[in-house]
């Protein structure tokens, strides 16, 4: 009996064990919209921080959201808000980070949540939003402006 049968296996297995979540996780990019998001609004350092924020976000193409709890970054600018992970490289490319500019913003909801607020992005031309919860909303609140 050959001695490698039993690494083989073992090999596949933790090739299985890596590559499974590495899969999801960019499925879930694709299904939320963020890929959609990166491929039309480029990632651009504006290099003019005013706040950064580290929570939670859900982003909403079709009929059930893609929530990422505690696993985004928001950096607002006068110009726009920059969207990026630290998962984004293991994601094949399906999670780049995006800079959201203000003028893209047909308008913003707020609703009170049980332990604070959320605010409900609508993008132009989007077809879906993206809802910032938490501390990603109060950063995003602070800087947000209602177009006049």
């Amino acid at each position: 009996m050959d001695s490698t049968l039993p690494w083989i296996g073992f090999v596949f297995a933790v090739a299985f064990a890596v590559a499974l979540p590495l899969v999801i996780l960019s499925a879930l990019g694709v299904a939320g919209g963020w890929n959609l998001l990166a491929m039309r609004f480029p990632d651009v350092d504006s290099g003019d921080d005013s706040t950064r924020a580290f929570g939670s976000a859900a982003f909403a193409r079709g009929r059930f959201p893609v929530r990422f709890n505690n696993a985004i970054w928001i950096r607002t600018t006068t110009r726009g808000v920059r969207f990026w992970t630290l998962l984004g490289p293991l994601t094949f490319g399906t999670m780049r980070p995006f800079f959201l500019p203000w003028v893209e913003i047909e308008r913003v909801e707020r609703r009170k949540e049980l332990f604070g607020e959320s605010l409900k992005l609508h993008i132009r031309g989007f077809g879906g939003s993206i809802t910032l919860i938490g501390r990603l909303a109060k950063a995003f609140a602070a800087a947000w402006k209602e177009p006049a």
